[in-house]
């Protein structure tokens, strides 16, 4: 019966030129918010921002320290891309010139580099599969964040009214996964993401990320100098070991200790 009263007012408003209450109104819909922010983000070609980044400690197995790190990310695409994260235990750098890899950790003065011909998206598969990890807030580097970087986030969208964050109106899209649930702040004037927190309902004690974006650019002044590295005076340069080399290293070690 409500769906057949919606259908008559509105037929009604259409005929007889009545307003639609605020009721009635279409409400705004939370995947086609995401979907506009993807494709502003995907669409920019050269992409600048900054994230505050919050880790519960039991994200961290073996410990019960929390982690707190400032990010700066700089890309151009299809397939430069540098991300910068300064945390307790120093400065560790991801850059990546569209020929090579190269990682850096400022404070142990150690980097490694691998040859990585790939788009940016392929680049943050291939270290996941490979390498066991993922460039900070890797989601919103990806040239479709919707279906690649929140997808996991995205068995369930719904529109939940509107915040303000860091004195910008936002849409407050809630998402629903099987792992985990998160409320995602999107700008109602420029469809840029401001706010994320993600809570793994499926871990004791339900840990959660809380990430705050800010100094966004989409037409960030970057050139190949922005990519470029240099290894500082006495850095040493360490291999990059994949996840199975890793493993089968730690085997070995354990049965020498025997």
């Amino acid at each position: 019966m409500k769906r057949f009263a919606f259908a008559t007012t509105l037929a009604l408003s259409v005929v007889l030129g009545l307003p639609l209450s605020a009721a009635e109104a279409a409400k705004p819909d939370g995947k086609q918010i995401l979907k506009k922010m993807s494709a502003t983000l995907g669409a920019a070609k050269q992409v600048s921002f900054s994230a505050k980044r919050h880790m519960d400690a039991a994200l961290f197995p073996g410990t019960d320290i929390a982690e707190d790190a400032a990010i700066t990310v700089s890309l151009a695409r299809p397939n430069q891309v540098m991300a910068v994260s300064t945390n307790d235990k120093g400065v560790q750098r991801l850059i990546a010139d569209g020929k090579t890899l190269t990682l850096v950790d400022e404070k142990m003065n150690f980097y490694s580099s691998t040859p990585m011909r790939v788009s940016i998206d392929q680049l943050v598969r291939k270290l996941d599969d490979v390498y066991g990890f993922a460039p900070p807030v890797a989601e919103f580097v990806l040239s479709n964040v919707y279906e690649l970087g929140l997808s996991p986030l995205s068995k369930s969208v719904k529109y939940g009214g509107t915040a303000t964050q860091a004195g910008v109106e936002c849409h407050r899209i809630l998402l629903s996964g099987k792992f985990a649930d998160a409320e995602l702040l999107v700008g109602v004037s420029d469809s840029l993401p401001y706010k994320l927190v993600a809570i793994f309902h499926r871990m004791e004690g339900q840990p959660q990320v809380r990430v705050e974006f800010a100094d966004w650019n989409l037409a960030a002044p970057v050139s190949a100098e922005t990519f470029a590295f240099t290894p500082a005076a006495g850095a040493e340069k360490i291999p990059l070991q994949a996840v199975g080399e890793t493993r089968a290293s730690k085997k070995k070690t354990v049965a020498k200790s025997r």
